[in-house]
């Protein structure tokens, strides 16, 4: 005998068919939250912000149409580093471009300033987070020169740049000894580091140096530079490394910005790049609370995305 087994439940209704997808739909949005925050906590996911509708930076009103100055970009490439110089006559340099993934928005960054042609390329060392995204914006973009140190890679993408740059026959400049780099008649960039002879513990310390002068007002910038190297600058040259900007070492990390090196430099500005919830704690609070003590201003792309720092040769404004 076959049995015939009847159903406790009522049938489902429309209106409740209706609220159990949208129910289901908020479920889903809510997890897909959960696992975006989960993986950028965890830097799995890294953020690579977009330009600032207000690109190009414009210059402060403080300097009449007729003053010379000179533009430092600060490129928003998440947790990497990219800046680009923009000499009074209109020369550009790059230094670095960030992960391969920055490239886009490094190109974006030209484009918005109007850059068909680098007339200078600087790779500060062989990392991917400050090299990355170069071999697709030298693909695109024609460079005067190209500035590498001696310190080499295995790594495809340190393989993809030299690749790009024996295709387009770019000219290399090899910086093992102190160079001055020819660049523009106007603004003095003299190569710190690497020293001649010196042998670094790593990629990061052996990072090119570059002091930018411009009429009294100078900068610093320092790649991924670290403690170790900036006691070596410090030794070196001692008060000649006194600078009006600073570009922080190694995205803000503990490992360098010692306080030696910030008493030497005697910054007013301090630039950091580090990415948005960077998963290494960038830029570190001991950091931080160097340039707090010492009264000096911090721009920050993962706080304030792309940002500026304009002079005349005399006046120094940073932007945002």
């Amino acid at each position: 005998m076959r049995t015939t087994h009847t159903s406790d439940y009522a049938p489902v209704t429309p209106g409740q068919r209706f609220r159990i997808r949208i129910l289901a739909a908020l479920i889903a949005v809510l997890s897909v939250a959960i696992l975006f925050s989960l993986l950028q906590n965890t830097g799995q996911l890294r953020c690579i912000a977009t330009p600032k509708d207000t690109l190009p930076i414009p210059v402060p009103k403080e300097f009449a149409a007729a003053d010379g100055v000179l533009t430092l970009v600060m490129v928003d490439v998440g947790q990497g580093d990219s800046l680009l110089l923009i000499a009074p006559s209109g020369r550009t340099m790059l230094i670095d471009a960030g992960e391969p993934d920055a490239a886009d928005t490094v190109m974006a960054v030209l484009r918005a300033y109007g850059i068909h042609k680098l007339d200078a390329v600087v790779a500060t060392h062989p990392h991917a987070d400050h090299i990355g995204g170069l071999a697709t914006v030298l693909e695109q973009v024609p460079a005067g020169a190209v500035y590498l140190t001696d310190e080499v890679s295995t790594t495809p993408v340190y393989r993809n740049l030299l690749n790009v740059l024996k295709k387009k026959a770019y000219p290399v400049i090899s910086t093992d000894h102190r160079t001055e780099v020819d660049w523009d008649a106007d603004v003095a960039i003299t190569v710190l580091n690497p020293l001649p002879g010196q042998i670094y513990d790593g990629a990061n310390n052996g990072s090119i140096v570059l002091k930018v002068t411009y009429g009294t007002v100078s900068m610093l910038l320092t790649g991924d530079a670290e403690q170790n190297t900036e006691l070596l600058l410090t030794a070196v040259f001692g008060e000649s490394l006194q600078a009006d900007v600073i570009k922080l070492g190694h995205h803000g990390s503990s490992t360098s910005s010692c306080d030696a090196f910030l008493d030497a430099v005697q910054p007013k500005i301090a630039l950091i790049s580090a990415g948005r919830n960077n998963a290494y704690g960038h830029p570190h609070t001991s950091v931080l609370n160097r340039l707090k003590e010492r009264g000096i201003s911090v721009l920050r792309t993962d706080r304030d995305g792309c940002a500026a720092v304009f002079t005349d040769g005399t006046r120094v404004i940073a932007v945002p």
